[in-house]
C-alpha cells in the first residue's frame, strides 16, 4: 500500500525525489493513516495557494470545489443547483484557459516578489585580478 501510493501520488507527480524523510513513527505501522490519506489530499486540493490565489482545483475544472459535507447538509450550495446550468457549465470550462493564464500571471508576479525580497539583502561586491576572496 505504500509503495502504491509512493508511485501514484509522488513519483507520477513530482518526479523522483531526492530523499524521503521518515520519523518511522506509528502512522507507518497501522492502517488508520491509509483512510486518512484521501482526506488530506482533497484539503490540499482545495486550498487556495499563495501564489496564484487558486485552489488546484479550480485550475483543472474553473469551479469551485463541493466539500463532502455540504452534499449531507443542505447548504445554499446545494439547495441553489440546477440541472439545466449544463450549458452554462460547459461555457465556463471554455474558458478555464484564461483562468490558467491570470494564474500564471499571478506566479510570475509572485515569484517576483520573492526573488525581489531575497535580493535586496544581496551586498553588490566588485572584484579585480588578483583579489584574494
Amino acid at each position: 500500500m505504500i509503495i502504491k501510493f509512493i508511485w501514484h501520488n509522488i513519483l507520477y507527480r513530482f518526479g523522483i525525489p531526492r530523499r524521503l524523510i521518515s520519523d518511522n513513527g506509528r502512522q507507518f505501522t497501522g492502517g488508520n493513516w491509509v483512510d486518512q490519506l484521501s482526506s488530506v489530499l482533497w484539503a490540499l486540493r482545495v486550498t487556495p495557494k499563495e501564489a496564484t490565489s487558486l485552489t488546484l482545483f479550480q485550475l483543472v475544472y474553473r469551479g469551485e470545489a463541493v466539500i463532502l459535507v455540504e452534499v449531507g447538509v443542505e447548504s445554499d450550495w446545494m439547495r441553489l443547483y440546477d440541472e439545466e446550468n449544463g450549458e452554462r457549465r460547459l461555457m465556463e470550462l471554455d474558458l478555464v484557459d484564461e483562468v490558467r493564464d491570470i494564474a500564471a500571471i499571478r506566479l510570475m508576479a509572485y515569484r517576483q516578489r520573492m526573488r525581489h525580497n531575497y535580493n535586496r539583502r544581496v551586498i553588490l561586491r566588485s572584484f579585480q585580478v588578483g583579489d584574494l576572496v
